[in-house]
């Protein structure tokens, strides 16, 4: 399962993430300071390759998650405030030089063993991206 991402007003602005670095990024966000307000549906829900980008928004809808199987839309305000998330997340996990196998490694990961922190390279292009505005969520 993966998640490919697109900025609500430029359909050519995308990322495809898969699905264990997108939730890693979700942690990591509210980790520092993130707060979600929710995902909004579209409608129609329809493939994002095939659509202009000017869905009407449902807003009597309550506010939905960040891996569901419809399309979502993430609000500007809260695109603006997960990038913020991110960019202290980056902050914290600053990559130190440490002696194995990869020149570079997120400390906590080997520390830990368990290798699930998102890449800097991945927080980076998301923040950068979150920083474009509203954008649209589609499981693949």
């Amino acid at each position: 399962m993966s998640f490919l991402l697109c900025i609500q007003n430029d359909q050519t602005r995308r990322i495809g993430l898969n699905s264990r670095t997108w939730f890693g990024i979700l942690q990591m966000a509210e980790e520092n300071g993130w707060n979600p307000m929710g995902t909004v549906s579209v409608y129609p829900a329809v493939v994002i390759d095939k659509v202009p980008w000017d869905f009407p928004v449902l807003p009597e809808e309550q506010p939905g998650e960040y891996w569901e199987d419809e399309i979502r839309l993430v609000l500007f305000e809260d695109a603006l405030n997960l990038s913020d998330g991110l960019d202290k997340a980056l902050y914290q996990y600053q990559p130190q030089f440490i002696p194995c196998l990869s020149v570079y490694a997120l400390q906590d990961s080997l520390l830990n063993g368990s290798g699930s922190q998102p890449s800097i390279g991945a927080l980076r292009l998301v923040a950068d991206f979150c920083q474009l505005g509203s954008f649209y969520i589609e499981k693949v």
